[in-house]
């Protein structure tokens, strides 16, 4: 009889529970990575957008012959939409004076592509060391676009604008006739007195360039 219990003993199934390990992980260290991975992502976006600045003060400082923005209109755009984009003004100012230093010694140099788009003229603006790689690689962006090079020129006219203050006074608008007129004959083709602070009028004048 006990030998039957044994053999039954040894006879029926055992149960056996599987186990399985994970790494463990850790919350610290998966707060740092994606930390790590934002701040990454922000600095790419950070040293192309300071790159672009660059460039585009180069750009503005040859074609404009001044690395003064008061006396280059260019370069005053430039460095108010770099400011508006957040790049910081001690960066701006490095920008200018190292376009000032390699000014003469750099190759790049202003080029300028007709393209069109779904009967949409486009023209494109760029700084180049290498004018041959750069129409190649136009081409290519274009053609990923649905784009491709077209003469457009003639569908353009440059245009510029001129703001001027002129202090409030009794004969203000008299002044500003007067100021008017003068820009009329020097060639602007249209005008507009904006808002302003009660001390001064200001107007706006549409020129060609």
């Amino acid at each position: 009889m006990n030998a039957l219990r044994i053999a039954r003993r040894l006879s029926s199934p055992r149960l056996e529970r599987s186990l399985s390990t994970s790494s463990a992980v850790w919350s610290g260290h998966n707060k740092w990575s994606k930390i790590k991975h934002k701040k990454g992502a922000n600095d790419l976006k950070k040293g192309e957008l300071y790159g672009r600045a660059s460039r585009d003060i180069l750009l503005a400082i040859r074609q404009g012959g001044s690395a003064d923005p008061e006396a280059n209109s260019a370069l005053a755009a430039v460095v108010r939409r770099a400011r508006s984009q957040g790049v910081p003004k001690d960066n701006i100012e490095t920008c200018i004076k190292k376009a000032v230093a390699k000014g003469s010694s750099s190759n790049a140099q202003a080029v300028t592509y007709e393209a069109m788009k779904d009967s949409v003229g486009i023209i494109i603006e760029c700084l180049s060391d290498n004018a041959s790689r750069t129409v190649l690689k136009m081409r290519e962006t274009l053609g990923r676009q649905g784009a491709h090079f077209a003469p457009v020129a003639f569908l353009f006219h440059r245009k510029g604008s001129v703001r001027v203050a002129v202090e409030q006074g009794d004969d203000l608008d008299e002044r500003l006739e007067t100021l008017i007129n003068a820009a009329l004959e020097a060639g602007a083709e249209d005008f507009e007195q904006l808002d302003a602070p009660e001390s001064e009028g200001v107007v706006e004048m549409e020129v060609g360039l």
